[in-house]
């Protein structure tokens, strides 16, 4: 016999019927406003609210806006989708806890509310419904895996020119807003004679003048803005207005600039989204611009038990640590075992799973060259002690330059020890000699690459691929393919949402199952982290 659902508070007789005749007890809604308790938001939300009894008109309840923002994530529906289907869908309805004459809130509410709970205090109650799942015995301890994906920025990625164009128009509104209307007017001018020329491309030469002139009025934008910030008597909003146009100026003509390294990677991709980055080449995938993932799973439960929001530019493999530090902070413990892929296979993070005493199954790519049959670091004996590398053909090397950065030595052998060498063709191509670095971490890297072929690394290597569900699993159901917002910030707030709902869902889940089986009925009560 199937269970009535939980009874609301209802505004007349015909509340019940409706929602108990008409609303199936067994839909995961159902069985996820029976099995949660989302009055952990209010602890959170404490300091937020006024105490009640109060003048002024009491607030929206923060655990109602929760199961609003909660809802809007687990059908993938905007603020006004939601509020509009809220109105009539029964389903949603009786999830909210709205009687039969209560209307939803306006769509803005979201907004505001949203707003007001933040991003460290949406992480707050992350952490407070791992640590209720761990309660619960749902967090085994033993595997966890690390991963990344990639999520599209909400913009469209404007060419060079229209880049420079963009952030001229957004330095122009902010001279506006500052009262430099006189200076702002010749630079107006020219942006909008610019903007407004249909034909620059024509011909090259007309091409190349137009883009150096926009170039030319960026500079020139970027200038008023230096003299503007060593003036006195600025109000604290008009000063965040000078700094935060200044330092958008600043990123657009670096692109101008043309840097090369690490500087590079982190150009400006769009003034609509400053935060937003093109993210690192991947050999068979296509760049994108936007943002990356970092997510630490529970291999037994799927439960994501922490989370890192960052540019796409940023490299997986420093992500690893903090992941698993937070992990052990939330769940209150620290895995036995921890499965990746390549992209972390580093020796500062082989160190320090060796330090926490945690079994590292991480994957260990091909070494360049290695199909080609040529030789690898591996076929080089370094003598730390003396400092000092043999080649496979007896060749010494000797008094490596250390590499801070790198945190290694660079051998350099001598064109005429490498010019008749027999073994020159599986070795190197370079006019001078061979070139050879060797980290500081070098036995931990042939450690793991000597355990790539161990059962126990393959069968950690085919569980880690479970991951790759919960990332479908965002993208497809719950709308993480691309962002709906803008800026670092509330992108991160729209993760927290989707890790969120698929936490509760693995969670109702598992509970089910157990009560199933015969277990006692249990209910995820997240009040103490």
């Amino acid at each position: 016999m199937k269970k009535s659902p939980r009874p609301l508070p209802q505004d007349n007789l015909f509340d019940s019927y409706y929602y108990g005749t008409l609303v199936p007890p067994d839909h995961e809604l159902m069985q996820i406003d029976r099995r949660v308790d989302f009055g952990f938001i209010a602890a959170e939300m404490a300091d937020c609210y006024a105490p009640r009894g109060g003048a002024g008109r009491p607030p929206l309840s923060p655990e109602m806006m929760l199961r609003f923002c909660f809802l809007k994530v687990y059908a993938d529906l905007s603020d006004a989708e939601l509020t509009a289907q809220a109105q009539y869908n029964l389903l949603y309805r009786q999830f909210l806890h709205l009687g039969g004459n209560e209307l939803p809130p306006d769509s803005s509410s979201l907004t505001y509310f949203r707003r007001r709970l933040g991003a460290e205090r949406l992480k707050a109650c992350l952490d407070r419904v791992v640590a209720g799942a761990q309660q619960l015995g749902l967090v085994s301890h033993q595997r966890a895996h690390v991963d990344s994906t990639g999520i599209v920025a909400d913009i469209a990625i404007p060419r060079l020119r229209g880049l420079v164009l963009e952030a001229t128009a957004e330095g122009l509104a902010g001279l506006a807003q500052l009262g430099q209307g006189e200076r702002a007017a010749p630079l107006q001018a020219e942006y909008e004679a610019l903007a407004g020329d249909r034909l620059y491309w024509e011909t090259k030469a007309r091409r190349d003048a137009h883009v150096l002139a926009c170039w030319a009025l960026l500079q020139r934008l970027a200038a008023v803005y230096d003299e503007l910030m060593d003036r006195e008597g600025w109000t604290v909003a008009e000063e965040d207005v000078l700094l935060a146009q200044a330092a958008l100026l600043e990123k657009v003509l670096q692109r101008r600039e043309g840097r090369q390294g690490s500087a590079k990677r982190d150009l400006l991709v769009s003034t609509q989204d400053p935060d937003a980055r093109y993210s690192n080449r991947e050999q068979g995938k296509q760049p994108y611009a936007g943002y990356k993932e970092h997510v630490i799973e529970d291999d037994a439960s799927g439960i994501i038990t922490d989370v890192i929001v960052t540019p796409a530019n940023v490299d997986d493999g420093t992500q690893l640590q903090e992941l698993v530090a937070g992990h052990g902070a939330v769940a209150g413990q620290r895995p036995a075992s921890v499965a990746a892929d390549s992209k972390y296979l580093t020796g500062d993070n082989l160190e320090y799973l060796e330090q926490e005493c945690i079994e590292g199954f991480i994957a260990v790519p091909a070494a360049k060259g290695e199909k080609q049959g040529k030789f690898t670091t591996a076929d080089f004996a370094h003598d730390a002690a003396g400092d000092c590398v043999l080649c496979p053909a007896g060749q010494l090397a000797a008094g490596g330059k250390w590499d801070e950065a790198r945190q290694g030595w660079t051998f350099y052998f001598r064109q005429g020890q490498c010019a008749g060498c027999p073994l020159r063709e599986r070795c190197t191509t370079q006019k001078r000699g061979r070139t050879l670095f060797i980290s500081r971490h070098r036995e931990r890297l042939l450690q793991a690459r000597a355990l790539k072929d161990d059962p126990a690394h393959r069968a950690a290597q085919r569980r880690r691929l479970r991951q790759e569900r919960t990332f479908s699993l965002q993208k497809r159901r719950h709308g993480l393919r691309r962002t709906r917002y803008r800026g670092l910030c509330r992108v991160r707030m729209g993760v927290y949402f989707s890790v969120l709902v698929v936490n509760l869902r693995r969670i109702v889940q598992q509970l089910v199952a157990a009560e199933a089986a015969g277990g006692a009925p249990q209910r995820l009560c997240a009040q103490a982290a």
